[in-house]
């Protein structure tokens, strides 16, 4: 427990704290609309009402498939290729400096194998598409010898409420609840009574055997207050009553936290500062309501042609018409007056009630992922001006996604964790590598294609494949035999790119070998 904490700091750190969680409840109810969204649920008065009155309650989901999409586009483009980033030095490098980039693309290509990033990257491209944010935890563990990543969930990061974006935010707050007494003992120790600090809502009320030591498997619930001073970051510890483990320990690899914000919220003129402007904005809140009208028409549709299909009469008491006959499918029912029995009016199924294609078509605009970019073709076959129209629509979707991500996520999360594992990594690798000094190497993602604007670039190679081919006859024609070769070099590279396009990364692998195993004769028959 921190020692000798002036009332003055305790009342700063517990503001910071509670404003923090403040400004996250004033956007809750927008996160929760959010995520019911994304996966289309009705509420319990909703469905319990509709079901009561034998109405259709089915929620066709018309956000999730294109947000799923986008996250596989998004998630290969970032992925296509072995090596994740390029690490290269600056001008004026020496020896060490080589070494040590030999030794850093190979610990991190190791690490996105071994540590599965894929993986753990996937949902914060989920989250930042369908919250707005999304946000990583990135730090060292000394005892696993590696970069731990972690996705803590929206609700237990509290953003600054008084930042005017992600990108200015001075302090934030770390819910933490997966800690158990044991942990808290070993990294804290102090005489504190924990009991008085369990989450009794994870752990529930059971009464355990006092003869086994289960006390010490209890979680306990705590915040991470980050605040920032000058240019470094500082935590502090805090229990629920207020008690402070630890107060204002220097991070001196700077903030944990990577935020993922593709962009900024919109904010109208009339809006106050509050609330937190560091949360991001929604790709999927512009289909929320078409979501909703979406699902309204397709239930009706539903009940409609339900109705259709199970007519309904209107006739009196005394007609001789029962249920029974007509639940029954007989071929001939009985009545006493068929004058009295009339059909019930059909509702009609025509496009100015129950066209959903319109609803989907704005969808479509919205979003800028069709349904022929999702394997669905609806009605005619598609011309090819139609088709690539269609692909650029996409691919400009997903590009603008690419350069979001990479500037607001990737790039930062790679960085760090290179760094960390430049800093302390024990590894063979870097035997014999000078560490003492600061990193100095430039660290370039690497952003290929994702599917929706694979056909794009493909064909894009295509045209400048020609195009060089066309110039390297030329070349040879006019007997320019060094411009030739120059431009088959160009070639070869196109290619590269096409067969990375088509996904032959093992040809790619058989090229490179065949022209080092060519390469070699070549100096063998020289020096013979």
């Amino acid at each position: 427990m921190a020692k000798e904490i002036s009332e003055e700091v305790r009342a700063e750190i517990i503001a910071l704290r509670d404003g923090a969680i403040s400004g996250f409840q004033k956007h809750l109810m927008e996160f929760i609309e959010l995520e019911r969204g994304y996966i289309n649920v009705l509420s319990n008065a909703q469905r319990k009402s509709l079901i009561r009155r034998q109405k259709s309650a089915l929620t066709p989901n018309l956000i999730k498939p294109k947000v799923d999409l986008l996250v596989r586009d998004v998630m290969k483009s970032f992925f296509s290729s072995d090596e994740l980033a390029e690490i290269t030095e600056y001008d004026g490098s020496n020896e060490n400096d080589k070494k040590t980039t030999v030794a850093l693309v190979k610990e991190l290509k190791d690490f996105s194998r071994d540590r599965n990033l894929y993986s753990k990257c996937k949902p914060v491209v989920r989250d930042s598409l369908v919250y707005g944010t999304a946000i990583s935890k990135v730090y060292w563990s000394s005892r696993e010898n590696t970069v731990k990543i972690e996705q803590p969930k929206l609700d237990s990061i509290y953003l600054d409420p008084y930042a005017p974006s992600i990108h200015d935010i001075r302090f934030l707050v770390h819910r933490v609840n997966s800690m158990t007494i044991a942990d808290l003992e070993a990294q804290y120790r102090v005489p504190i009574d924990w009991e008085r600090y369990v989450n009794d809502s994870l752990i529930g009320n059971q009464q355990y055997n006092q003869s086994y030591d289960i006390n010490k498997y209890k979680r306990i619930e705590f915040h991470e207050v980050y605040r920032k001073k000058g240019n470094k970051w500082y935590v502090t510890t805090i229990l629920n009553d207020d008690t402070i483990l630890r107060l204002d320990k220097y991070l001196k690899d700077g903030l944990p936290f990577i935020p993922s914000v593709l962009d900024p919220q919109f904010v109208m003129l009339s809006e106050p500062v509050m609330p937190t402007r560091a949360y991001g904005g929604a790709f999927i809140a512009p289909l929320l309501s078409l979501q909703k009208e979406h699902t309204v028409k397709r239930n009706q549709q539903i009940d409609a042609t339900d109705i259709q299909l199970n007519q309904r009469f209107i006739t009196t008491k005394n007609s001789g018409l029962r249920e029974d006959d007509l639940a029954s499918n007989r071929k001939k029912i009985v009545v006493d007056d068929i004058a009295n029995i009339r059909e019930l009016p059909i509702p009609r199924l025509n496009d100015s009630i129950f066209d959903t294609n319109k609803v989907e078509a704005e969808a479509e605009q919205i979003s800028g992922v069709t349904k022929f970019s999702q394997g669905i073709i609806a009605g005619r076959e598609k011309t090819a001006r139609e088709v690539r129209a269609i692909e650029n629509q996409g691919s400009s979707v997903v590009d603008d996604l690419n350069r979001a991500f990479n500037e607001n996520f990737f790039r930062p999360l790679i960085r760090r964790i290179v760094m960390l594992i430049y800093k302390y990594k024990s590894s063979v690798n870097f035997v014999g590598i000078d560490r003492s000094r600061g990193l100095r190497h430039k660290i370039i993602i690497n952003v290929g294609v994702g599917s929706t604007n694979k056909l794009i670039a493909s064909e894009n190679n295509d045209v400048a494949i020609n195009s060089v081919m066309q110039s390297i006859q030329a070349f040879l024609q006019i007997n320019d035999i060094e411009r030739a070769k120059k431009y088959a070099l160009m070639l070869d590279e196109l290619n590269m790119e096409k067969m990375k396009l088509l996904g032959q990364d093992t040809i790619i692998e058989k090229v490179k070998k065949a022209e080092e195993e060519a390469e070699g004769e070549k100096e063998n028959a020289e020096i013979q």
